[in-house]
């Protein structure tokens, strides 16, 4: 297999009655043996809580079973312990996941218990424009916040992550939803005074407003100071991922990384102040990006980002903006605790993404066409059975395994001085939607080249979308493709 899987799952996928706490038999199940496995739909609490001892304490049941729901059997540490060794036995690893959006569950009525009672000392809350708290609602965290008493949460966290991760013999941290982009929009939030402050330090300026909602309309509304607050977030993101990067990769541990919200390079810096080249150059391993249309197509705005055909648009140019970033494709397998099963309810949408995300392209500074996905993240690889797994598996090795020479049809061109260009004007760069429109109406677009690689592309035409910014020189490249024959269309 020439593809990595990774597999996020929750405990109710394995049975501590067991000897091998039934390993076996869930590897039985898959048919495949997976890269890694993750816990990813779980708390810091489990990271802050730990006192060090591996004994028969329990874990606390959101790593058990999902958002709490009931159904899961109870774990200690000790047995939480003893899957890891036989994890690592069938050949696979184990790195631990944590969400920090959301922390509190109303549907089963549960919450990540010990970050509420410690709530006053972690006070790490999103604030939102309004000047209200998610302490509350979601419970969701700032990652990039400082503790009231100054310190960092990233270095507290880093610190007690790493001490579990040794003690439990884990391989790895899987940051999950809200550790790349918040919980919240950038424009919503977190408009918390330590923010402000990180940003009027970073930025130089002086942020006006005696309310929450006054500074955030100061901040947001001009566009001069919407794109430092964009820039702002980007570099904040890329410090936390490369402290994470360095401090984990010292203990000879891994870092992956969910995506800021399913999107690509272009809106991800937009909606969420993440930078996927400033990712990149953090050292992060990997971005597992969203393409989820199944389960979250129906959303009200998220379609744009989730469908088959804008996450083409996503794939292709988020690696020819970021060629060394890896990125995973975060399928969308079976969540029972949040009612969807897509691989059952939508088996034609899974076999027609399967077939198509897979081989999706970027052409390369030698001119190469290279796939733009490294693999799949499950979400999630807890409530399938064997034929589902297989089902998948048959055509997950159809669109990664077979070779690409090239891929026909014309090609997205990215363009760091547009990105640029929108982005220095606090501007949406809109690509992925006319990209979308454009596939979705049967133009045969699935691949990517970034302006710079312009000279040995071999492309049979070239898409250029919402050009603002691009330079003279990038002009006369595509000209010069033209004048050999390729076609040039202009949106």
């Amino acid at each position: 297999m020439n593809y990595h899987i990774l597999d996020s799952l929750d405990l109710r996928a394995f049975d501590n009655r067991e000897k091998d706490y039934g390993v076996h038999n869930y590897l039985e199940t898959l048919g495949f043996v997976p890269d890694a496995v993750t816990l990813l739909e779980c708390s810091v609490e489990q990271v802050h809580s730990y006192n060090g001892i591996i004994d028969n304490a329990t874990v606390p049941y959101l790593w058990t079973c999902e958002r709490e729901m009931p159904g899961g059997n109870v774990w200690s540490q000790r047995q939480l312990y003893g899957l890891v060794e036989e994890l690592h036995k069938a050949g696979t690893k184990f790195f631990f996941g944590a969400l920090a959006q959301p922390n509190i569950h109303d549907e089963y009525n549960t919450r990540a218990e010990w970050l509420m009672e410690h709530a006053d000392e972690y006070d790490i809350f999103i604030m939102t424009r309004d000047g209200g708290s998610l302490r509350n609602s979601t419970g969701s965290i700032n990652p990039l916040r400082r503790l009231p008493d100054g310190r960092y949460y990233e270095d507290v966290f880093l610190e007690d992550l790493i001490r579990y991760l040794e003690d439990f013999h884990m391989d790895g941290f899987l940051a999950g939803d809200g550790w790349c982009g918040l919980g919240v929009m950038l424009k919503d939030g977190d408009f918390h005074p330590d923010m402000i402050d990180q940003f009027e330090t970073w930025s130089g300026i002086k942020v006006k407003g005696e309310k929450t909602s006054e500074q955030a309309d100061f901040i947001w509304n001009d566009p001069g100071n919407r794109s430092l607050w964009m820039k702002f977030y980007a570099q904040r993101w890329a410090s936390f991922f490369k402290k994470m990067k360095q401090g984990l990769e010292k203990h000879g541990k891994e870092f992956v990384s969910m995506d800021p919200w399913a999107r690509g390079a272009v809106d991800a810096i937009y909606d969420y102040g993440v930078d996927y080249k400033l990712l990149s150059e953090s050292g992060v391993g990997a971005v597992c990006i969203q393409a989820r249309e199944e389960n979250w197509g129906h959303r009200g705005g998220e379609w744009l980002y989730v469908w088959e055909a804008g996450e083409i648009v996503s794939f292709v140019t988020s690696r020819a903006y970021a060629p060394d970033l890896h990125l995973y494709w975060a399928i969308a397998t079976c969540n029972a605790p949040e009612h969807w099963i897509a691989v059952k309810d939508m088996p034609n949408a899974l076999e027609r993404q399967s077939l198509s995300l897979p081989s999706t392209t970027f052409i390369n500074e030698e001119g190469n066409y290279v796939r733009a996905t490294e693999g799949l993240q499950f979400i999630f690889g807890t409530d399938l059975e064997k034929q589902d797994w297989k089902f998948l598996k048959d055509r997950w090795d159809i669109g990664f395994e077979e070779p690409i020479l090239k891929t026909n049809g014309p090609v997205l061109v990215f363009s760091d001085a547009v990105y640029q260009y929108h982005l220095d004007r606090g501007e949406r760069w809109e690509l992925t939607a006319p990209g979308l429109r454009a596939i979705m109406a049967g133009a045969s677009i699935h691949c990517a080249v970034n302006s710079k690689n312009l000279k040995k592309s071999n492309a049979d035409g070239y898409v250029l979308v919402n050009p603002m910014g691009i330079t003279n020189e990038e002009v006369e490249a595509l000209l010069e493709k033209n004048r050999q024959g390729a076609g040039i269309v202009v949106i």
